[in-house]
């Protein structure tokens, strides 16, 4: 007697898969629609193309390692680190792009910057993506963070002899970039109503109407202020955030807060 056997796709029930790397997985259509990954680096999770139109797939991911959930095509349909989960329904029969998806998050961990708009569900197991987006990392001038680049400060008049300070970048809901920052300069030399700018490294300013800020000068043996408030400015800059003009002042410091635009996010930024 013959019997016909027919293959069915996994459809109940957990994977709760092995502690993982780096590395790729790609799922197929015989695989369980829900996979509990456990990774212990970086991953990109491909989602299969050969389904039916409302296959739903749940990925989650318990583990410290970034999930990159990707079509199979490679279009990024979202990345998440620890606690992150996400439902996923093909849309088409044979889905192949980003597009033929749509995802409704259960929770995320560590957001990635392809994934604009969405923010962790709560403020624990942050990654520096994360948390430069929300502006809770700061960055210390001279000091090398992301692909070894560092915030440096310049000024077109006088001389510098040190800068420190405190830069917080972070992203609004729209996707736009702002910096606050919190910084001295120290100089030497007079430079007698002329104008002067302040250059930080890296960044490219937003296009805005009016630049606010607050600079004050400390005369070196004086004890005497000299405050400047913003000034009009209405195209982008590259590498160039203050601009004070009808400048008065001798050797001293300089001690300079505010919040600005960006046209986009600072090199040396996660």
């Amino acid at each position: 007697m013959t019997q016909n056997l027919t293959l069915t796709r996994q459809s109940s029930g957990a994977n709760i898969r092995p502690a993982e790397g780096a590395g790729t997985t790609t799922l197929t259509d015989r695989d369980s629609r829900w996979q509990v990954f456990n990774l212990s680096a970086a991953r990109t999770v491909v989602l299969p193309s050969d389904g039916a139109a409302g296959d739903v797939w749940q990925i989650s991911n318990s583990g410290t390692g970034l999930l990159t959930l990707q079509s199979s095509n490679g279009n990024t349909i979202t990345s998440f680190g620890i606690g992150g989960a996400i439902a996923a329904a093909a849309l088409i029969a044979a889905p192949t792009t980003s597009a033929n998806w749509a995802g409704a998050a259960v929770g995320f961990g560590n957001v990635s910057s392809t994934s604009a708009g969405l923010m962790p569900a709560t403020l624990s197991n942050l990654d520096d993506v994360a948390a430069t987006r929300m502006g809770l990392k700061q960055y210390r001038i001279g000091t090398a963070y992301n692909g070894g680049n560092t915030p440096a400060i310049a000024i077109t008049v006088g001389t510098l002899n040190q800068s420190e300070g405190l830069l917080v970048p972070y992203q609004l809901q729209d996707g736009t970039w702002r910096l606050k920052f919190n910084f001295d300069i120290s100089t030497t030399g007079t430079f007698a109503f002329n104008s002067i700018t302040v250059g930080l490294s890296g960044i490219t300013s937003g296009n805005i109407g009016v630049l606010n800020y607050l600079a004050i000068s400390v005369a070196s043996g004086s004890g005497g202020c000299y405050g400047s408030a913003g000034m009009s400015k209405n195209t982008t800059s590259t590498n160039n955030l203050i601009f004070i003009t009808g400048v008065a002042t001798v050797a001293g410091t300089w001690l300079f807060s505010g919040d600005v635009s960006l046209a986009s996010k600072p090199t040396w930024a996660y």
